[in-house]
């Protein structure tokens, strides 16, 4: 995938938002108002609720402005990767040969054969993509089931961005409209509760993780969203759920019909011991579980390799086969007897390594990025499982980049000094598609000044709109 910044002559132009970008940046730099704009976007970040491991989120003053085209694409690849997902998940259920293939840890396996219901997949998840806006050619990135996260973070930079005069100019020409990754899901949540013969108006949900890991301000959002439907919700930490002979109470004694599981399968694991009622009601159905555990499939990363194996291919059908070898990178288990560990060292830009079982890009590496003598000492340290965990090998795919300006550039939020309009730089693309029970619903909007987007690397939160055309 080549980076671009805009369409090519020879090119046929698909999308308008390399133009929509460039429509965005003139209106900052042609507005006398523009470093007062980043003040106050910059002032409502620094008071919003947009708050990760208690730091707000730092984020771009461009958005990211997609077509009805680009709608079309993310849709689509959605409805097929979801629904390929649900083969592969019902494959696992039952066929212990296509269970060792992912190589879980056994007690994970025995929460998926025995808590999980079978008639509901992964109904909350986040499929991050590398799009080429150029082309329309995507690559998948990884896929996150319960743990997603950044609804609110989008909803906050959006409304920052609505505030400067950027946003009113681009108004005048265009429709405009963001994500709602909130009600959406309210009435998701409704309809499980309702497939499955339960009454909103008298459960009580429960959003569980733990919670030194959680993004309060983002479930907080949740909770008051679910009680303004009238549908008691609870933001508890696994470890203090309580089983008793009638079913999951809180720590304050109060009955749980349901759970919106949102913390992720390894966090379990780690807390195993301090987790069992929770896992015992899961086990027993005394609750109705919105996150099974199956949806482990979707978070652990060595589902690629598994997308990849011959077993998965013969059930697929040909067109599903197809979709995997243009969308899904090689990707294979750093270990000698499964890949060429001598070619991965020497051809290190080719390559990414990143542990199957993590999160948030720990230690995920990237060989364009690291000096050869470094990265030889990391595919050493994480090859054959060296360092106790399990590690893969993937085929490097650079993302599409953006011009962009950081809102911290712009904008003082601590002594209020206006500074000058800097110029626009370029910065590489990660787009999270949400989805809703197989539904796509919108787009977490991410950018790095490096090829690996995160926000350990300098990354960026970028509120979305969609242009001239309804939101997903």
């Amino acid at each position: 995938m080549t980076p671009r910044n805009s369409i090519g002559a020879q090119t046929k132009p698909r999308f308008a938002n390399a133009a929509f970008t460039n429509e965005w940046l003139q209106f900052i730099t042609a507005s006398t108002e523009g470093s007062a704009d980043g003040q106050k976007a910059a002032t409502y970040m620094s008071t919003s609720t947009a708050i990760v491991h208690g730091e707000v989120t730092p984020c771009a003053v461009v958005p990211r402005l997609f077509d009805n085209n680009t709608k079309a694409v993310m849709t689509q690849a959605v409805a097929i990767m979801h629904s390929i997902l649900n083969k592969v998940r019902n494959r696992y259920l039952c066929d212990p040969a296509y269970r060792a293939l992912f190589g879980f840890d056994s007690r994970l396996e025995e929460l998926i054969l025995s808590a999980d219901g079978k008639d509901l997949y992964a109904p909350f998840a986040r499929y991050d993509i590398f799009l080429d806006e150029a082309t329309g050619s995507y690559v998948f990135c990884e896929l996150n089931a319960d743990g997603s996260s950044g609804m609110n973070e989008d909803r906050e930079v959006a409304r920052a961005m609505s505030l400067t005069s950027a946003y009113s100019s681009f108004l005048g020409n265009h429709k405009l409209e963001g994500n709602e990754l909130f009600e959406s899901w309210i009435d998701t949540c409704i309809s499980i509760l309702k497939a499955n013969g339960r009454n909103p108006k008298t459960s009580h949900i429960a959003i569980c993780d733990y919670l030194e890991c959680a993004t309060l301000e983002e479930f907080e959002e949740y909770r008051s969203r679910f009680e303004a439907r009238g549908i008691e919700c609870s933001i508890c930490d696994v470890r203090s759920l309580a089983l008793r002979n009638d079913g999951l109470h809180t720590s304050d004694g109060r009955l749980i019909d349901v759970i919106w599981r949102r913390c992720v399968t390894n966090d379990v694991l780690l807390h195993w011991d301090e987790s069992q009622d929770f896992l015992e009601a899961a086990r027993r159905r005394d609750i109705l579980l919105i996150g099974g555990f199956s949806g482990h499939l979707v978070h652990d990363k060595r589902l690629f390799n598994v997308l990849q194996d011959p077993e998965t291919v013969a059930f697929l059908t040909g067109a599903e086969n197809d979709f995997i070898k243009e969308h899904i990178p090689f990707t294979a288990i750093l270990d000698s007897s499964r890949v060429d560990i001598n070619e991965v060292k020497t051809n290190k830009s080719a390559w990414v390594i990143k542990p199957a079982d993590h999160y948030g890009a720990d230690e995920v590496h990237l060989g364009i990025e690291t000096p050869q003598s470094e990265w030889n000492r990391l595919v050493n340290k994480f090859a054959n499982s060296a360092s106790g965990d399990l590690f893969l090998a993937q085929r490097f795919i650079r993302p599409y980049r953006t011009l962009t300006i950081p809102l911290a550039s712009i904008a003082d939020n601590e002594s209020g000094a206006q500074m000058q309009i800097v110029e626009p730089r370029s910065y590489a693309n990660l787009l999270g598609l949400y989805v809703y029970d197989g539904t796509f619903k919108g787009v977490f909007s991410r950018l790095g000044p490096s090829e690996i987007v995160t926000g350990l690397a300098g990354g960026l939160t970028a509120a979305t709109f969609w242009v001239d055309c309804g939101r997903p």
